[in-house]
């Protein structure tokens, strides 16, 4: 049987509880994705800047793209991937990974280094 991320959680209650306490301790947007990059909860913390390109169907597009790339190189590893998105922010992928399968990932960040041009 394939699991979905959504499959693991008691509720939807529960991940945007897991994900709101997360962005809480990190400063950081945090949004639960599938393994295609989508969105599977509501966006948290999210930048301006951000939450403006979401709105738009090509940027949410373009950012779907970033997290698909980034979640396929932490699939690849097991490890989080962090990488730049399109936009030119750091972009951190934690993977989840439940009895061997991987179910999506965790995005996280939205900021600019400061050793970044």
């Amino acid at each position: 049987m394939k699991l979905e991320l959504k499959d693991i959680f008691i509720s939807e209650k529960d991940r945007i509880e897991m994900q709101d306490t997360f962005s809480c301790a990190t400063g950081f947007g945090v949004v639960f994705v599938d393994n295609s990059g989508n969105h599977i909860s509501p966006n948290n913390n999210f930048t301006k800047f951000c939450a403006a390109i979401n709105e738009t169907p090509h940027g949410r597009e373009c950012c779907r793209r970033t997290n698909c790339y980034s979640i396929e190189n932490a699939m690849q590893t097991g490890r989080p991937d962090i990488t730049v998105c399109h936009a030119g922010m750091v972009n951190i992928e934690i993977p989840l990974i439940y009895e061997g399968q991987h179910l999506g990932g965790l995005t996280a960040g939205q900021v600019l280094c400061t050793d970044m041009d």
